[in-house]
């Protein structure tokens, strides 16, 4: 190493000695820039890249050299062989070229290779340069310092790749130049010349060699500063990409772009939704991440040249193959002679959710869930279509559930919505998927079956459902008991379209509730006549206030043990104009259910107590009160009014109430007929023993009058139970206090046993038939002359 330095510094000049290192330094580094850049680029670019870099290797490492040479001084006349001179500068770029296409590779396999290949370029070129050395001398070399500068250029040169490959570009370029000028002047130390009288032939190129290391100086120069500019573009460029990028992420659309249908690149939206990384998805062609039914509509997107776009609903494929729907925008660009196309991808889940929402609002009941009266009717067209293809059967069952409305009214209208949501789910337990359930609104539901033999299939569902419907109810922690009624109409036997079977299952319903309730029925044409006729009469009772067809009779009350006369019961009586009389019986249940009551009730207590006014004896008058009037918040007020428009005392009018008055909202109507009474009308309990609950409203409101339903005074004197039930109701009654009315006395037997039993009032048959207002006048003369 000492003779080494010792060489440098005594043989050569060392300014030249510092221009060289600096040549050499700028050649390593602009070789290993180069190196960079070809590491970067793609196709050609980057073997054009290998040439340049090669080529600035080989004319530096050639400078420097020649540079070096001009520094040495031998003392004597030294000329160069043009041939060899030149084979020198060819080595270097040669093997150059060579060792930066190996070190293309960002393996340590690769940077070693690339290394060696270096340093044997840089032996090749420093040897031949000496063999085109001349002086007037023999040239002798050392073996020793000759097998030291090879090692040099060995060792450094693939450091300096290790070093590049691990990023550290001004170790690399450091470790480099040490292997050029290590080697170069190892070498040098290891000449001896030794002279002789020899005439030298070859040229004197000194100024040349000059000349020619400027010139390889200047294309290192210039090698490095298009580097430097080329790193300087690319990284704009990156920076571009970035900035580019980053609006591509902020956006809510995921993003494809493609060339000639490959993804070449992609947002992380896109990442996100594939759930796959960006290096998993460009390359692939874009048909791979949707599903195949959309192949044909995304290439019909994405076929345009014009730059037009479209849009079109498609299922795209995640990482785990999961199918999501998607809306997809596609615009086809022309940039060259590449086919770009840019393909927006959004998520169509808030959207579908949206018309999912929309969906249920139109077809299906927010309650319950189930489909709705819309929803039923198609489905229901769907199914008779079905039924008549294939010449098969269908059951239509409409359900109502039995004492609803006494759950509204006791509980609450929350209450009552929490016991229809479990209704639908005990009807979604024994239907199948093929049936349609629905819910009308209120408590109505429909269950249409089809595809099953019938009546059959409709009889076992019926006894399931009326059975699973009367179980308890648990709801807001009360237990709650109700029943269903269910009629039962059948195609193609009752009808082939859908709203006459839906009449149909109505009529039958009506029919069921009527025979007892918690039960079901099928559809009989006899059904359809009678509610017609029904219908009809509903119509004509709307207007048989107005036409003047309904009227009062009286039926007469008497004392029972002298049979005085003390007041009238009124009666409402209907002459049909083409029917002639209407039973009360048959028409005031009508007047219930449509409305009607509340008027005709209005009208009944004004003519009652109009007539009552009218009579020559105080006597008393009893009207009977309909459960409907009692949804009337302002009745005490109502009847209040009534008295003091007519002038009746109060204590003259008795107003009779049922126990259906107190059995739907008892709270309430006990509160109402303690107002009725506060005003000094007389309350008589009507129909007594038929209940299941008489007694219990005994013990809760202090009735004036308790009347025994003619069914037990039929039965007196004929069956021992009906005489032991009317005797308990008499003694119970005197020890409360209360007067009795036997209704229904049409023998001399029952009113003779009533007397025994000391029956405080009796009015039947017997003693005086209901009657028009103007008999009544004779009436009361004949009997209180009898009496």
């Amino acid at each position: 190493m000492l003779h080494v330095i010792g060489c440098i510094t005594a043989k050569h000049d060392m300014r030249l000695v510092a221009i060289a290192c600096i040549i050499c330094a700028v050649a390593s580094l602009t070789t290993l820039q180069m190196l960079a850049r070809a590491q970067a680029a793609r196709g050609r670019l980057r073997w054009a890249w290998v040439g340049a870099g090669g080529g600035a290797f080989g004319c530096g490492v050639w400078a420097t050299h020649f540079v070096a040479m001009l520094a040495y001084r031998p003392d004597m006349q030294v000329a160069f062989d043009l041939p060899l001179t030149v084979l020198s500068l060819v080595l270097p770029i040669a093997g150059g070229s060579l060792a930066l296409a190996c070190g293309i590779g960002r393996g340590r396999t690769h940077a070693v290779v690339a290394g060696l290949v270096f340093g044997a370029a840089i032996g090749a070129m420093h040897f031949t340069g000496m063999a085109a050395y001349e002086v007037p001398g023999v040239l002798t070399y050392d073996t020793g310092d000759v097998v030291a500068a090879w090692a040099v250029g060995f060792a450094f040169a693939p450091l300096a790749m290790l070093r590049f490959r691990a990023g550290r570009v001004w170790q690399a370029t450091i470790l480099l130049v040490l292997a050029i000028a290590g080697l170069h002047f190892t070498a040098m130390a290891a000449v001896s010349i030794v002279p002789n009288r020899v005439f030298i032939y070859g040229t004197e190129t000194i100024l040349v060699a000059v000349i020619v290391g400027a010139a390889g100086f200047l294309i290192v120069i210039a090698g490095l500063l298009s580097a430097l500019i080329d790193k300087h573009l690319e990284q704009r460029a990156r920076w571009e990409t970035e900035r580019f990028r980053r609006f591509a992420d902020a956006t809510f659309e995921g993003l494809f772009f493609l060339e000639h249908g490959v993804v070449a690149d992609a947002n992380a939206v896109l990442c996100r939704m594939l759930g796959r990384t960006t290096a998993q998805i460009v390359g692939a062609r874009v048909s791979a991440f949707f599903a195949p039914s959309s192949h044909a509509a995304l290439k019909a997107l994405a076929a345009p040249s014009d730059g037009t776009s479209g849009c079109a609903e498609l299922e795209l494929l995640d990482a785990s193959g999961a199918r999501h729907v998607v809306d997809v925008l596609a615009r086809s660009l022309a940039e060259g002679d590449d086919a770009v196309a840019v393909v927006a991808v959004r998520d169509a889940s808030e959207r579908k959710r949206a018309e999912r929402r929309i969906q249920e609002l139109a077809y299906i009941d927010p309650l319950t869930g189930l489909a709705n009266r819309r929803l039923l009717h198609e489905r229901l067209i769907q199914a008779l279509a079905d039924a008549e293809r294939t010449a098969g059967t269908l059951a239509v069952l409409w359900i109502d559930l039995d004492r609803f409305k006494a759950v509204n009214d006791h509980l609450g209208h929350h209450a009552g919505d929490s016991l229809l949501v479990v209704v639908a789910g005990r009807l979604r337990m024994p239907t199948r998927d093929a049936d349609i359930i629905a819910r009308l609104g209120g408590d109505e539901f429909i269950v249409v079956q089809p595809g099953l033999d019938q009546p059959e299939a409709a009889v076992a569902l019926g006894e399931v459902l009326v059975r699973v419907l009367a179980d308890p109810y648990l709801i807001d922690g009360r237990q709650v008991e109700v029943t269903a009624s269910i009629g039962i109409s059948l195609y193609p036997k009752d009808a082939v379209d859908g709203d006459a079977l839906l009449r149909q299952a109505d009529v039958a319903l009506h029919r069921a509730k009527q025979e007892g309730r918690c039960g079901y029925r099928f559809f009989e044409p006899a059904m359809d006549a009678k509610v017609r006729a029904r219908r009809e009469l509903e119509q004509d009772l709307r207007h048989a206030l107005a036409n003047g067809e309904l009227h009062l009779h009286y039926q007469p009350v008497f004392e029972s043990q002298h049979l005085a006369l003390v007041g009238y019961e009124a009666l409402l009586r209907w002459l049909h104009p083409r029917h002639g009389p209407i039973s009360p019986a048959e028409f005031i249940p009508i007047a219930e259910e449509c409305g009607a009551i509340l008027v005709i009730g209005s009208w009944v207590l004004e003519t009652a107590c109009a007539a009552a006014v009218s009579w020559p004896r105080p006597y008393t008058i009893a009207v009977n009160l309909s459960p409907a009037q009692f949804k009337n918040h302002n009745l005490p007020g109502e009847v209040g009014e009534t008295l003091a428009r007519t002038g009746l005392a109060p204590g003259r009018l008795e107003l009779e109430v049922t126990e259906g008055v107190l059995i739907e909202n008892s709270g309430r109507a006990l509160a109402v007929l303690g107002a009725l009474k506060a005003q000094g009308v007389h309350i008589a309990l009507d129909d007594f023993g038929t209940g299941y609950s008489s007694l219990s409203y005994l013990r809760r409101f202090r009735f004036d009058r308790i009347k025994i339903d003619r069914s037990f005074i039929a039965e007196l004197g004929i069956d021992a139970d009906a005489d032991a039930i009317v005797a308990c109701i008499l003694a119970m009654a005197r020890t409360l206090r209360l007067e009795v009315t036997g209704e229904g006395v049409e023998s001399e037997l029952q009113l003779s046993l009533l007397q025994k039993m000391h029956c405080s009032h009796v009015q039947g048959f017997l003693l005086g038939r209901p009657a028009a207002l103007a008999q009544l006048a004779h009436k009361a003369r004949s009997t209180a002359v009898a009496a």
